[in-house]
């Protein structure tokens, strides 16, 4: 067998070795590093936690004891006077977030189907509104509602269905948008090669595929409304 000499070492072998010898004298540091890491984290979820258990723990051990048939079916009351309930609270919230989700979802997701298909001046500030409002602190939107409706109209359910839908509306625009821009482009050209219009396409094959992650961007949607 031949053995050739004075050939040139590898660089890329070199470096190799390199990187692996210099891998293997910080590893033990790396590790020491890491464990610090993981334990500062786990020390400061603990910190975390024990103040929302015990406002948890407090409300329940407090509340608890009130806790009945009548409480839940049965109005509140003046102060004062003994009994009531907060069946008129769970039913109005119930109201105000269907009217408000009956009309805010599908707006929302019409504007964010307009959003995923255009991509002109209008979309553009359309998607820049949507993400100002995003950021429009819920106590703004309740003084707004409250100077434009009931100022004007009085109290009602409609005024806090407005302020509701007003805060869920661009969540659920740009949830809509990103659902429908995950639809994979290869279905829109196959139903044009196939003579579909636009509008057709959008609602034959965009909306249904896009389906799963427009419920899933919905939700936060509705969740969005208290902060």
């Amino acid at each position: 067998m031949t053995t050739l000499t004075g050939v040139p070492p590898d660089p890329i072998l070199e470096r190799r070795r390199a990187v692996q010898s210099a891998a293997a004298a910080s590893l033990s540091r790396r590790k020491f590093g890491s464990r610090v890491a993981i334990t500062v984290c786990w020390a400061f979820l603990g910190i975390a936690i024990v103040p929302l258990v015990a406002v948890v723990v407090y409300v329940v051990a407090k509340g608890f004891p009130a806790w009945s048939t009548d409480f839940f079916t049965h109005s509140t009351v003046p102060e004062g006077i003994a009994g009531g309930g907060v069946w008129n609270a769970i039913v109005g919230t119930a109201v105000i977030t269907a009217v408000a989700v009956a009309v805010t979802v599908p707006l929302g997701l019409l504007v964010g189907l307009f959003l995923a298909e255009s991509d002109g001046r209008i979309a553009a500030s359309l998607r820049f509104t949507a993400d100002v409002m995003t950021g429009v602190p819920s106590i703004t939107v309740g003084i707004f509602g409250y100077i434009a409706i009931v100022r004007n109209y009085g109290y009602s359910g409609l005024a806090g269905a407005f302020a509701i839908g007003f805060i869920m509306l661009p969540v659920i625009i740009r949830a809509g948008e990103t659902a429908f821009r995950g639809v994979p482009k290869s279905l829109n050209e196959a139903a044009l090669a196939l003579g579909a219009r636009k509008v057709t396409i959008a609602r034959r094959v965009v909306v249904p595929t896009a389906l799963p992650g427009v419920i899933t961007g919905v939700l936060p949607g509705g969740g969005a409304w208290p902060r």
